[in-house]
């Protein structure tokens, strides 16, 4: 009887260790978004002289100064998952035949992820 009992206790542990692992990654993807980023690409160097397009090489996405995301040239847009609350974001290309390989910020966008709130794409000029 007693090791009847001991194998039940078993099974219903590993049930109730399941099911909490389950709530953990539900609520993990449940705390994140996909935002949404559109941009113009620049077209000049910091300098002021003309910057083709053909010469940015990446564009990357920084969000509280962490670069979230990067993409080959310049096609004017960023889906990244953002965690939900307040995030500061903008956009570098990089030319990496340069001295300076990586431009300057775009403008800042500050773009608050809330659950259940879908929001349009936020443009970085």
């Amino acid at each position: 009887m007693k090791a009847w009992f001991k194998k039940q206790w078993k099974k219903v542990t590993a049930w109730f260790v399941g099911v909490l692992a389950a709530i953990g990654i539900g609520t993990g993807v449940v705390m994140a978004a996909t935002v949404g980023f559109t941009y113009t690409p620049a077209d000049s160097y910091t300098d002021g002289t003309p910057m083709p397009l053909s010469d940015i090489d990446l564009t990357r996405l920084y969000c509280d100064g962490v670069m979230v995301a990067e993409e080959p040239g310049a096609d004017g847009g960023f889906s990244v998952i953002l965690g939900f609350g307040t995030h500061v974001c903008d956009a570098r290309h990089v030319v990496l035949n340069a001295d300076q390989p990586e431009s300057a910020p775009s403008n800042q966008v500050t773009k608050i992820v809330t659950p259940g709130q879908a929001s349009p794409p936020s443009n970085l000029q």
